[in-house]
């Protein structure tokens, strides 16, 4: 995905505005956030309509961290392995990558792999 052009203005400061995107390889997710009416602060540091906007950003970024790490999960050990290696990586690469997208250490993919007759 290829953006051509960007602008989020709030009403006053950047730091301070409450609207916001979440830009992945897949979606964009433009927030429209809230201008707080309340002078009771969630968050001491930022107004309740930035702080919203904010929490629902990180929301998506995590929500699609653990669906991509789901879908890896799904995906048989050796066939991941050999999706990482096939792209020239080598072994020892291919194993930390695979942890990483799993979300595990990589003594757990080593055990797993030994499991399966196929550490190096």
């Amino acid at each position: 995905m290829k953006i051509i052009e960007s602008s989020i203005i709030g009403k006053k400061s950047p730091e301070a505005c409450e609207d916001g995107m979440v830009v992945t390889d897949d979606f964009i997710a433009v927030i429209d956030g809230s201008t707080s009416k309340t002078p009771k602060h969630l968050n001491p540091d930022m107004k309740n309509g930035r702080y919203a906007m904010m929490l629902i950003s990180e929301y998506i970024r995590e929500e699609l961290k653990a669906e991509e790490q789901e879908q890896w999960e799904q995906m048989p050990l050796e066939a991941h392995m050999e999706h990482y290696e096939s792209q020239g990586m080598d072994h020892k690469s291919a194993m930390k990558q695979v942890a990483k997208d799993r979300g595990v250490s990589k003594r757990d993919i080593y055990r797993m792999l030994l499991e399966l007759g196929q550490s190096d």
